[in-house]
């Protein structure tokens, strides 16, 4: 393009304005496997905008806790767990009673067991007295998550074990998901 250095500026400028390709010209699609190419990357952009409009994504929150009592005894062999758990701020608020919930506990043995239940209530623990002017800062909050069992546990004594929960919250379209601000 510059290859004459004795040509004028606006020449040069020129000539290689004449020389561009039009964007018309840029893809050609001449063989097969090239066609192939182009109509599976058109498949997968339509699967994806599909899904956007049309999908849901399932939300779920794990929580970390140790089960304190194991409640009442229910007819048919269910019964209830308590659970203390820490739970950030504005996460309390998304846990509703009749959600699904499954506990994954650890035995003395080592071995763990699952469970599954409902969650019956949520209820924030008050911190003592020492506590009390950080707790409208602090960015967790310990509550105390009392599950009904959908069968009882088949084995004792549980309480003071280290336990995961898995709440399911419900679902939500794709594009609620994307547009959600990260916290």
């Amino acid at each position: 393009m510059f290859d004459n250095p004795f040509d004028s500026f606006h020449k040069t400028v020129g000539k290689a304005k004449k020389e561009r390709e039009q964007l018309d010209h840029l893809l050609t699609v001449s063989t097969p496997g090239e066609l192939a190419l182009v109509v599976l990357a058109a498949g997968v952009l339509l699967l994806f905008a599909a899904w956007l409009a049309f999908g849901s994504v399932a939300r779920s929150v794990a929580l970390e806790g140790v089960l304190v009592d194991s409640g009442e005894r229910y007819p048919r062999g269910s019964s209830s767990l308590q659970a203390v758990v820490w739970l950030e701020r504005d996460l309390g608020l998304n846990i509703d009673a009749g959600l699904p919930a499954f506990l994954e506990v650890t035995t003395t043995d080592g071995r763990v067991r699952s469970l599954e239940g409902t969650v019956l209530n949520l209820v924030a623990v008050p911190l003592s007295d020492g506590a009390v002017p950080f707790a409208s800062t602090a960015p967790v909050t310990m509550h105390r998550l009392r599950i009904a069992l959908s069968q009882g546990p088949e084995f004792a004594s549980i309480e003071g074990r280290e336990c995961r929960i898995v709440i399911e919250l419900g679902s939500q379209s794709p594009l609620a998901f994307f547009a959600r601000r990260p916290s």
